[in-house]
């Protein structure tokens, strides 16, 4: 980079002898990849370009990350994808984030900041430069001063923002050990004898939390590279309030800021809803779910491997548009087919048994129970495969139906759904029963807190000790057989 002074320049007055003339440099454009120089050497000659002098540059540069290598997502997991633990208020709900890195963080000693020096620009961000995010750009200030270390400039970091009411916390260095995160870590999806993801792990620096925010501190010249990816374990305590996907707070961010706090860039969201198809098994954002009430299934037949036909009752606690879904999780071994039957209950179900002259109430206690409308598609997967894994073409133990109507807040539904029964016994059966909502979208709304009773409880404490109290399950023979 050649340069050449101007002619004239201030003179210095005798009570400033102290100070110097700056040249500001900005605006070098960097190649998209590559290695660059923590330190300038700087070469002074005279107008003949004869008796050169030269000094290292104290530098204070910063290169601004494309939005677009900026990348965060989360783990799809748990019934609901929205972790293991995916209701309001939920303690400890264990997550598996996936961090791409947009710029190279260095945690170092930089010198003291110059005394301010008037260039006569009345420009107050005279040496920081806004950048549309397309372009790939150096912003530098430099001074004839060599560098000496000054331990007291804070640390390069990056940070990780949740949306508000979400706590957070990190164990250790959070490596990712959950048990979809172990599979997909044993992954070889194209058989070429490597690891598809490699667990990396943060480990030259320590985290720290307050309250939403999540930060990872570098270690005094530690640093970690642009284009890295490294798996974190975050446990969050979910907000106190029901989250939609959709809804415009649900947003995740990763910051980055440099030593001595300098920002590198705006904040990055995480993945976008349009980006998911493309990267399937990883999300955006969560849904935080609110419980259902009155759900209850009572089956025809109990014995193994029957065609049976269950009757559904929830009471939804959301009004739901239109186009919703209603799914259904079944025990493994039980089967609703790849096109799952739905139908309506016989008409006593929905008759006004109080007779009040002036009609039901539309909700509440003494409601009918209505049916979920007319015609409703019902498809069949499996809720234990992983949303990154290709559909299931047996053992659908989850059915899909998606209604014609909207379903109303405080009103009682019921439904009959054919499956076939687990061929054997199992105690998992008495567990894994569970209703869910969904939007139109295909996001999780509302959801069954515990598996579905098959008579009303004993107690209200939560989930009886006995499995024997809690959902159905199968036996070898019908009552009435020899």
């Amino acid at each position: 980079l050649w340069l050449v002074y101007p002619k004239a320049m201030d003179t210095i007055p005798s009570n400033r002898s102290k100070e110097s003339h700056l040249l500001r440099v900005s605006k070098l454009a960097l190649p998209s990849e590559g290695f660059f120089p923590r330190h300038f050497l700087a070469q002074i000659t005279d107008a003949n370009n004869e008796f050169p002098s030269s000094a290292l540059l104290s530098v204070g540069y910063k290169r601004i990350p494309l939005l677009s290598t900026m990348r965060g997502s989360i783990l799809v997991e748990g019934q609901a994808a929205s972790g293991p633990e995916p209701f309001v208020e939920y303690r400890e709900n264990a997550l598996v984030l996936r961090l791409t890195l947009g710029v190279t963080l260095r945690s170092m000693a930089l010198s003291p900041p110059s005394p301010p020096v008037d260039s006569g620009d009345d420009d107050p961000n005279a040496t920081t430069t806004t950048l549309p995010v397309n372009e790939s750009t150096l912003t530098t200030t430099t001074s004839l001063v060599t560098t000496t270390p000054w331990p007291g400039v804070p640390a390069a970091y990056l940070e990780l923002e949740l949306p508000p009411g979400y706590e957070c916390f990190i164990v250790d260095l959070g490596g990712a050990y959950t048990e979809g995160a172990e599979e997909l870590f044993a992954r070889d999806e194209n058989g070429d004898g490597y690891f598809d993801n490699f667990n990396q792990t943060l480990n030259n620096g320590h985290w720290t939390t307050d309250r939403n925010l999540c930060r990872f501190t570098l270690e005094m010249y530690a640093q970690i590279f642009a284009g890295q990816t490294f798996y974190v374990q975050l446990f969050v305590n979910n907000p106190r309030q029901a989250l939609l996907r959709d809804d415009p707070e649900n947003v995740w961010y990763i910051k980055y800021f440099g030593t001595n706090g300098t920002v590198l860039g705006p904040p990055a969201r995480f993945i976008s809803f349009e980006e998911e198809p493309l990267d399937l098994g990883w999300v955006g954002n969560l849904a935080v779910l609110t419980p259902l009430v009155g759900e209850n299934l009572q089956p025809e037949r109990f014995e193994y491997g029957a065609d049976n036909r269950l009757r559904v009752f929830f009471e939804a606690v959301h009004f739901m548009l239109a186009q919703s879904y209603i799914v259904l999780d079944a025990p493994d071994d039980f089967d609703f087919g790849a096109e799952c039957v739905v139908s309506d209950l016989g008409v006593d179900y929905y008759a006004d048994w109080e007779s009040i002259a002036w009609g039901s109430d539309l909700t509440g206690e003494k409601a009918t129970t209505s049916t979920i409308g007319p015609s409703p598609n019902c498809t069949g997967d499996n809720w234990k495969r992983l949303a990154r894994s290709p559909p299931a073409t047996e053992n659908f133990t989850r059915a899909i139906i998606r209604v014609s109507r909207t379903l109303l807040t405080g009103k009682y539904y019921g439904f009959a759904i054919d499956v076939r029964n687990a061929r054997s016994y199992s105690m998992e059966q008495h567990d894994n029963w569970r209703i869910w909502i969904w939007s139109p979208e295909g996001y999780p709304v509302d959801g069954s807190i515990r598996t579905v009773f098959f008579n009303a409880p004993r107690t209200f404490a939560g989930t009886p000790d006995s499995p024997f109290e809690r959902s159905w399950a199968v036996y070898p023979r019908p009552l009435n057989s020899s």
